[in-house]
């Protein structure tokens, strides 16, 4: 599959990028409005790893952009709004009603920050076209030929299971293929929780002293992230499970976890 990017005039792209997540319509109060103040939004579209795909075509970089999007104007009008800005979408995929029941493309409202006032964004994303879409269907071999680089984000594999599936099978394959792969890791914990009804998680950082990936041995230093493990701790303060997985790629033992949990609150 040749790809070019009319910016680059001809010359090649030293690199050809491929990105992969959802593509959503962004609706936004004008002039800084709350979204519950307003009676008007400004509608585009966006997403996390769709940005990335605009901002390298817009920087002459030869990027395509792959998703699943319901076949129909709200899809096409995503699609039209890459290729206006230079991100190729012939990977892309359009689902028919039978394909993607709900038929729906995610959304998502963005009330734009004002001096201290933070941005607020709210999410409307359940059974869109790609959480729908059976991705085992997708030849991965095929999409990622004629590609050097893969990015992808912590979001997608968050949506849900077949997501999360799909995107593990990406990097498996892109990394066989050589491809280089680099992923942007947002926090998806509050959105994660309310799909999932968990209220009773709390989320901390070890990235200023790295105190606990050093008492515990999953410290990696030259990132500054800690590796993929579990710790169950009863109330006595002595660790009853653990498990440090060797690949970040690998699926935890949570059944195993949960089990350590249950047998502490026993006791």
């Amino acid at each position: 599959m040749e790809h070019s990017n009319p910016i680059l005039m001809g010359n090649n792209s030293p690199q050809k990028f491929i990105t992969i997540g959802e593509v959503m319509l962004r609706l936004t109060p004008p002039n800084y409005e709350k979204i519950r103040m307003t009676s008007t939004f400004e509608a585009s579209y966006g997403g996390s790893e769709a940005n990335i795909a605009l901002a390298l075509a817009n920087l002459g970089v030869d990027s395509t952009f792959f998703s699943v999007v319901p076949n129909n104007s709200l899809g096409k009008s995503a699609v039209r709004w890459l290729r206006c800005n230079d991100v190729h979408c012939t990977p892309m995929i359009l689902s028919t009603k039978e394909e993607t029941p709900s038929h729906r493309l995610g959304t998502y409202y963005l009330e734009t920050g004002y001096g201290i006032r933070p941005s607020k964004v709210i999410y409307d994303r359940m059974h869109s076209a790609l959480t729908e879409y059976d991705l085992t269907k997708v030849d991965l071999d095929e999409l990622f030929d004629g590609f050097d680089w893969l990015h992808l984000s912590g979001i997608t594999p968050a949506l849900n299971k077949n997501c999360a599936d799909f995107i593990l099978r990406c990097l498996r394959e892109a990394k066989e293929m050589g491809l280089t792969i680099s992923c942007d890791l947002p926090f998806a914990q509050t959105r994660w929780c309310g799909a999932a009804g968990v209220d009773a998680v709390e989320t901390l950082s070890d990235h200023r002293d790295l105190s606990f990936g050093t008492a515990y041995g999953v410290a990696i230093k030259e990132l500054r992230l800690l590796s993929r493990a579990v710790f169950v701790i009863c109330a006595n303060g002595v660790i009853a499970y653990e498990q440090i997985v060797k690949e970040v790629t690998h699926d935890v033992d949570f059944e195993a976890a949960l089990g350590a949990v249950k047998a502490c609150l026993e006791k």
